[in-house]
């Protein structure tokens, strides 16, 4: 049970880690936290420091997946559930949005 958690626990930590990335680049407003070993190139900040904590997450993330056999079967068969899970709740919300027209509907204000 512990390989298990642990699986999920880095491969969470790494998911993170390429997110703030992503956003790192795609929103370049000044923050008031930032991990160290930013360098500016050509006016923009690239983020070094976030880089090699997701790469060594990643590196970490890739020996438990190769290293631990029911960690990784039972991290992939939870990930495999949950992507069908959310699969059919999407299929299903998508469904329900396109029985009305989209908008929020309000009763008739009195008066």
């Amino acid at each position: 049970m512990g390989e298990a958690y642990a699986f999920g626990v880095i491969w969470s930590f790494v998911m993170n880690g390429l997110a703030i990335l992503v956003l790192r680049f795609k929103d370049a407003t000044k923050r008031e936290y930032r991990v160290p070993l930013n360098f500016h190139i050509a006016g923009r900040e690239i983020p070094v420091g976030l880089a090699l904590i997701t790469l060594m997450l990643l590196g970490i993330a890739l020996v438990n997946l190769f290293t631990k056999q029911i960690a990784t079967l039972s991290g992939v068969a939870f990930t495999i559930v949950l992507f069908c899970v959310f699969t059919v709740s999407e299929k299903v919300t998508r469904a329900r949005q396109s029985d009305s027209d989209g908008l929020d509907q309000f009763p008739p204000s009195p008066g």
